[in-house]
């Protein structure tokens, strides 16, 4: 999977059992869910795959995203083949002010120096 959605908030998995939308992990206060199956090269098909995901789970992603003390992240695994991982979070804030004035957001990976 190159893109899955996480949610922690307490109590998550009682609220996981009222919605139509079902993890395929639960770990802790964290539920784990598929957004894209796109491989790690096709970013664009993962962007797609998480547009219609948001768009026909709406009204789960907000009932869990109301939850006290609730975050969200989407995340996209993007290919780097000179770099074990690296990770990286785009605040909500962020995303909602780029979307309401019509932005995309993107991640550029760049190999600074010789890798180790």
């Amino acid at each position: 999977m190159t893109c899955i959605l996480r949610v922690t908030a307490p109590g998550i998995a009682a609220a996981v059992q009222v919605v139509s939308l079902k993890p395929y992990r639960l770990e802790g206060d964290t539920a784990h869910f598929d957004v894209s199956k796109a491989g790690f090269g096709d970013v664009s098909s993962s962007i797609a795959d998480a547009i219609d995901f948001l768009r026909r789970e709406k009204a789960s992603v907000d009932a869990l995203m109301a939850l006290p003390s609730s975050a969200g992240w989407l995340d996209f695994g993007v290919e780097n083949p000179n770099e074990p991982a690296q990770f990286q979070r785009l605040s909500p804030e962020l995303v909602c002010l780029a979307g309401k004035a019509g932005l995309g957001l993107e991640l550029s990976l760049y190999i600074i120096g010789e890798p180790q």
